[in-house]
């Protein structure tokens, strides 16, 4: 009589829609982005065995939020994580019809573009990174290459300080809720864009590139949340970006702004950006005024001033 064979384990008798749903459950819920590797990551289903790896590649649910993320770390160790992760990236990106989140940390050159459908694509965050191999390199200037034209329900996108809204467009005129690190200029170039806007962050650094004189965003008609903070660095009031000048929003809730952009006049700049009202709720960061002045200019808005010991001097006299 020959041996019998060992009793194949009980979990692998589960049907296939039973056990996809307990990938499903035993994973963070979306819309919290699973990693690429890790023990929160769908594809360690994929390294158990072959079952389990056919069952979790054909369940969409797994696929649907995905962080693409390496680590801001030495050249070599980033060379080695873009070797592990190669493969992960090709795998998902035949996927990109299931997405519904995404966030991408890798340098630029290592994802590739996609002009694939995106139909169910919700939210993005693009985290470009310098590639080790490239960012010492000079490259001339290539051609726009849009990125998630084919995302009809993309409405969230956040993206950091070395993203460029140049040669990287994206479809501006969906988008609902921003949150970006940019330059002044970037920041016009995007705002002139974004006319459905609902809520906007924005933290802006200086590049000495000015705004264009005069230039006046067109009204943000349904933007009810903006927040505009400076970078970092001490500011200088002569080089001072011209961005909270060209803005109009007509029915603004709530405003969050570094006292910097309102430039010398801070009450008049505050009256002008909203022609009818004010917005009900204020936060002036790093002010030089004291919190009274803006109590008495405003006093049927909820203010909160923020007083810092930066200094700025205004040509005009005005001393933060």
């Amino acid at each position: 009589m020959s041996a019998a064979s060992p009793p194949a384990s009980p979990v692998l008798s589960l049907p296939p829609e039973i056990t996809a749903e307990i990938f499903v459950f035993s994973l963070p819920a979306s819309p919290e982005l699973r990693g690429l590797a890790g023990l929160s990551s769908p594809s360690l289903f994929l390294q158990l065995c072959r079952l389990w790896r056919d069952i979790a590649l054909g369940t969409p649910a797994l696929w649907s939020s995905i962080n693409v993320d390496l680590e801001k770390s030495n050249d070599a160790r980033r060379k080695r994580q873009l070797r592990e992760y190669a493969p992960f990236v090709e795998a998902i990106v035949l996927h990109v019809s299931r997405w519904q989140h995404l966030d991408i940390g890798v340098p630029r050159a290592s994802f590739p573009d996609i002009t694939a459908p995106m139909p169910l694509l919700l939210s993005a965050a693009v985290d470009w990174r310098d590639d080790p191999d490239t960012s010492q390199q000079t490259t001339s200037v290539a051609p726009p290459v849009p990125i998630f034209q084919s995302a009809p329900n993309l409405r969230t996108v956040s993206l950091d300080f070395e993203y460029n809204p140049y040669t990287r467009p994206l479809p501006w005129s969906q988008i609902t809720t921003l949150t970006a690190q940019c330059y002044p200029v970037d920041a016009i170039h995007i705002l002139d864009q974004t006319t459905a806007l609902e809520t906007c962050a924005l933290i802006v650094y200086s590049d000495g590139y000015p705004v264009p004189a005069g230039h006046r965003v067109p009204p943000l008609t349904q933007l009810r949340s903006f927040s505009l903070e400076w970078g970092e660095g001490c500011p200088d009031p002569d080089g001072r970006p011209q961005l909270f000048d060209a803005l109009t929003l007509p029915v603004l809730d709530s405003l969050v702004v570094t006292e910097y952009f309102l430039g010398p006049d801070p009450i008049a700049a505050l009256a002008r950006v909203r022609p009818r009202g004010y917005p009900r709720k204020m936060h002036i960061l790093d002010a030089w005024m004291s919190p009274e002045v803006y109590e008495q200019a405003f006093p049927d808005v909820e203010v909160k001033v923020r007083v810092e010991s930066l200094k700025i001097y205004y040509s005009g006299g005005g001393v933060g």
